[in-house]
């Protein structure tokens, strides 16, 4: 509940704020990203792609705000993996993603912090993590 209120609490602060407008970052950030990869100190790295595997993890931002979440569909993590798009949002603010997405279970929320951004390759920490059920 504790994790809930300051992701609610940081989007107000977010939604008070001067409206970011779309930037080099913002172009370079849209798309599909695959291949998740976790690293120590929560970093995950994900590759640019022209679209999303099928029943392979993935993320879409689209230019307009939207948010897609290939992820798991089932409740059993074991082989075979079966993935569902799952609709969100996204917000950046400066170096910051803020996104909600809907999943199996109820919503999720998450807060990236961008270390690096190229047109190949995404690589943030995951300073936030909240799944509703």
């Amino acid at each position: 509940m504790r994790a809930g209120f300051f992701f609610i609490l940081s989007l107000v602060f977010v939604s008070c704020g001067k409206e970011v407008a779309f930037t080099e970052m913002d172009n370079a950030l849209t798309g599909n990203w695959i291949n998740p990869t976790y690293h120590e100190e929560s970093i995950l790295i994900l590759d640019k792609s022209n679209e999303l595997k099928k029943n392979e993890y993935g993320y879409t931002f689209k230019r307009d705000g939207r948010f897609i979440a290939r992820i798991y569909a089932g409740f059993c993590g074991t082989p075979p993996i079966t993935t569902n798009d799952y609709k969100g949002t996204w917000t950046r603010v400066d170096s910051t993603l803020f996104i909600q997405v809907d999943y199996r279970a109820g919503q999720a929320m998450y807060r990236w912090r961008i270390l690096s951004l190229s047109n190949s390759q995404l690589k943030v920490r995951v300073e936030f993590a909240n799944y509703g059920f």
